[in-house]
C-alpha cells in the first residue's frame, strides 16, 4: 500500500545519505590531484577524476620555454626588480560540476642557472583569472636544485571553478640570460561528493472511508 511504498522511500533516502557519509569520509585522505614532471612538455599526469588540468605555459614576457629532464620547464625574461606581471609558469585547474576539491600541499623543484643570483620567487593563486590574488609563499631561487613546498595551503574549488596557480620569478641578475627552472610540480589534496540534499516524503494528510464503514482507503496527497 501507499504507506509502505512511503517507508520504503524512506529507507532508501537513509541508506543514500549513510552511502555518501562513508564515501565522503573515504576521500578524506590528501591524495595527488595532479602533478606536471615537465620533463618533455607542459602536460598534467595522474590527475584526478572530475579534475581537468592544464599545460604549464609561461607568461607572455619569458622566452624560449623548454623542457628537459635535467631541470624540467625553463626559459629566460626574468625581471631584473620587483615582480613583474607577466612573469610566470601558470597552471590550471578546473572542477566538474558536482565534485568539490580541497588543495592542501603544492610543491615543486626550482633551479636558476647563475651561481651569484639573488633571484626570488612567489607562488599566488587566483580563482578570477587574476583581477584578484592570493599568496601561498615566498622563496629564494636556489643554484642547485631544491624543493619548494607549501603543507598548511588550504583551497576550496568549487565544482565549475577554476582555479589558477602562477610561480613568478623576479630579481633575477640578467633578465636577458639568467633561467629559472621548475620541476616535478605536485598539486595534492582531496575530493569530495557533492550530494543532493534528501527531500522528506509528503506526509499523509488524510484518510477516506470507502466502501464498508469500517474499511479506510489511504491515499498520499501530494
Amino acid at each position: 500500500n501507499d504507506y509502505r511504498k512511503m517507508r520504503l522511500k524512506s529507507l532508501k533516502l537513509f541508506l543514500l545519505g549513510i552511502f555518501a557519509l562513508i564515501f565522503v569520509m573515504s576521500m578524506a585522505s590528501a591524495v595527488t590531484l595532479a602533478e606536471w614532471p615537465l620533463t618533455s612538455d607542459g602536460a598534467a599526469i595522474n590527475v584526478a577524476t572530475n579534475l581537468n588540468a592544464g599545460n604549464l605555459t609561461a607568461g607572455s614576457t619569458i622566452s624560449g620555454l623548454t623542457f628537459n629532464s635535467t631541470n624540467g620547464a625553463t626559459g629566460t625574461g626574468w625581471n631584473q626588480g620587483t615582480l613583474g606581471a607577466n612573469d610566470y609558469y601558470q597552471v590550471t585547474l578546473t572542477a566538474t560540476s558536482g565534485f568539490n576539491f580541497t588543495i592542501s600541499s603544492i610543491s615543486f623543484n626550482q633551479i636558476s642557472d647563475i651561481v651569484t643570483t639573488n633571484m626570488s620567487f612567489d607562488v599566488n593563486w587566483s580563482k578570477n583569472n587574476f583581477a584578484t590574488s592570493t599568496n601561498i609563499v615566498l622563496g629564494g631561487v636556489s643554484t642547485t636544485t631544491s624543493t619548494m613546498s607549501s603543507t598548511n595551503t588550504n583551497i576550496n574549488l568549487t565544482g565549475g571553478e577554476t582555479l589558477t596557480l602562477r610561480i613568478f620569478g623576479y630579481n633575477s641578475d640578467n633578465s636577458s640570460t639568467e633561467t629559472f627552472s621548475v620541476k616535478n610540480l605536485n598539486i595534492q589534496g582531496t575530493t569530495v561528493l557533492v550530494t543532493p540534499t534528501p527531500t522528506t516524503p509528503p506526509e499523509i494528510t488524510a484518510c477516506n472511508a470507502t466502501g464498508n464503514p469500517g474499511d479506510l482507503d489511504v491515499r498520499q496527497i501530494d
